[in-house]
C-alpha cells in the first residue's frame, strides 16, 4: 500500500502471456485497470554487434644487451636507448633500474654510471606494464692507473739472472696480467715471468706493460758486463 496526497491506494504489476508469442502487462491503481502490451522482437529486427577492440601489445629494447665499463679514477658513464613498438602504443614511458647500485646506477633517461667493480643488471620497464621489459648486463671493471718496477736499473753479468717484479696499482684493478719485451734480445733476454737473463755485454731495456687496455708501462735498463 502506498500514500498519494493523503489517499491510499493499492499498486500491482502482472505480467501474462497471452500464448501467442505476445503479453500483456496489468497495473492495478486503486480500481482503475491500466494493460499495456509487449511485443516480443521480430526476426528482422536489427541488433548491433558490439565492437571488439584489441589490446596493442607492447615490446622493449635496448641498444645494447651487455656492457663492460672501465671504473677509472673518474666514473665512467654511457647511456642506454630504450626502444617501445609499436608505433600504436599511446604510453611509452620506460622506468630504468639498476640491480645493484653500488656498482652502476641508472638514471630516468637511461645514463649508466660505473660506482665500483662488480656485476648488475640494468632493467628497462614499460611504465604502461611492468611485466614487459628488456635487461643490459653490465659488467664494471678496475683499469690500471699505474704500473711500477721494483727496480729501474739493473747490472747482471754474462749468464746471470734477475727477476723483475711489476706492481699494479690499484689493488683493486680487475685484470693485473702484464706482458715483457726486450729491446736487444742479444743482451738479454725476458720470459713472462719478469726474469731476466745477461746474455752479453751491452745495455738493454726491458718494458712491462698492462693489458687491461689501460696502456699503463714500467721500464727498467740493464747492464751486462
Amino acid at each position: 500500500m502506498k500514500e498519494n496526497d493523503g489517499d491510499y491506494y493499492y499498486q500491482q504489476y502482472i505480467c501474462k502471456d497471452n500464448g501467442d508469442g505476445t503479453y500483456y502487462v496489468s497495473c492495478d491503481k486503486e480500481i482503475n485497470i491500466i494493460y499495456a502490451v509487449a511485443e516480443p522482437i521480430s526476426s528482422d529486427s536489427t541488433t548491433t554487434e558490439p565492437t571488439t577492440v584489441p589490446i596493442v601489445k607492447g615490446k622493449i629494447s635496448l641498444s645494447k644487451n651487455s656492457l663492460t665499463l672501465a671504473k677509472t679514477n673518474k666514473n665512467i658513464s654511457t647511456k642506454l636507448v630504450a626502444t617501445v613498438t609499436p608505433n600504436e602504443l599511446t604510453n611509452k614511458r620506460v622506468i630504468w633500474s639498476s640491480s645493484n647500485s653500488k656498482v652502476a646506477k641508472v638514471d630516468k633517461n637511461g645514463k649508466v654510471t660505473t660506482v665500483s667493480n662488480g656485476f648488475c643488471t640494468i632493467t628497462a620497464k614499460l611504465a604502461s606494464d611492468n611485466t614487459i621489459k628488456s635487461i643490459c648486463k653490465v659488467k664494471v671493471v678496475q683499469k690500471a692507473t699505474k704500473i711500477k718496477l721494483n727496480v729501474n736499473n739493473k747490472t747482471l753479468k754474462k749468464g746471470s739472472a734477475y727477476t723483475l717484479k711489476a706492481t699494479v696499482n690499484p689493488n683493486t684493478t680487475s685484470n693485473k696480467k702484464v706482458t715483457w719485451k726486450t729491446n736487444k734480445k742479444l743482451v738479454a733476454t725476458v720470459n713472462s715471468k719478469g726474469k731476466v737473463i745477461g746474455k752479453k755485454k751491452g745495455k738493454a731495456v726491458i718494458t712491462v706493460s698492462t693489458t687491461d687496455g689501460s696502456k699503463k708501462s714500467a721500464k727498467c735498463k740493464i747492464t751486462v758486463k
